[in-house]
């Protein structure tokens, strides 16, 4: 009887193991559209006169470097990336001016909209 109560934990601990893995598996797979819907934002809410040098994500937060003509194009980045569902409240890092132009770093958090946000 021990032996079976042994086996069925077991078991048990190994259906939790492969629920949790399943479930890793079902949000990845959920998100995977997010990604591209991301990465069409980003040309969305750029302005004219303002181009990315560098995008990259830590988790769930994008840093995104790049070059502006005045600062006002930076601040209307940071505008349409707050106003837009995909994105939250952007960080400015850094403005330097380089060249004639403005060089700067900034970093934005990735939403999860519902469905229906998405269908908008």
């Amino acid at each position: 009887m021990d032996r079976q109560l042994t086996e069925i934990n077991e078991l048990n601990r190994l259906r939790t193991q492969l629920l949790e893995r399943l479930q890793a598996i079902e949000d990845l797979q959920g998100t995977r559209p997010l990604v591209v819907r991301n990465f069409d934002e980003l040309v969305r809410v750029l302005p004219d006169d303002l181009f990315y040098t560098a995008v990259s994500r830590a988790g769930d937060r994008l840093t995104i470097d790049g070059f502006a003509a005045q600062n006002r194009d930076v601040s209307n980045l940071m505008r349409n990336l707050n106003n837009s569902i995909l994105f939250g409240e952007p960080n400015l890092t850094r403005v330097a001016s380089a060249d004639g132009m403005r060089q700067f770093n900034l970093s934005v958090p990735m939403l999860r909209p519902v469905e229906e946000e998405l269908a908008q």
